[in-house]
């Protein structure tokens, strides 16, 4: 069974994804911040990772940086971001670390979100 780590600091919006990618059949984990998904991660590496940019601890940008460090055992994770950060900014600190897909919050679906997952090969 694939496993998806979901690092989102909005309890609603987390509760819905693990909800629903629990009834698509993932292991899904959920964390508050973005240190504890980085401790997750590393422990045990995820078959994906789900990151908002902004939460109450490390920016994505950071955690991505220490994601990909060479030596971290989940440096290859894929990472799609959901985020409401639209500028080309945060697009370009996150890019550079080589996510798998960046998402609007408010303008994504449940389903569009689905099958950037499944174009993973997850």
């Amino acid at each position: 069974m694939k496993r998806i780590l979901i690092i989102e600091d909005e309890e609603a919006l987390r509760e819905a994804l693990l909800a629903h990618l629990s009834n698509l059949g993932y292991e899904t984990e959920g964390v508050f911040s973005t240190e504890e998904g980085l401790q997750r991660a590393t422990e045990n590496p995820p078959d994906l990772i789900l990151l908002d940019v902004i939460t109450r601890s490390l920016h994505a940008s950071v955690f991505l940086k220490q994601l990909r460090e060479e030596g971290n055992p989940a440096k290859d994770t894929p990472v799609i971001v959901l985020t409401n950060m639209d500028d080309v900014d945060t697009r370009k600190k996150v890019h550079q670390y080589g996510i798998s897909g960046y998402f609007i919050k408010s303008q994504v679906s449940l389903a569009k979100l689905t099958e950037a997952i499944h174009a993973l090969g997850i």
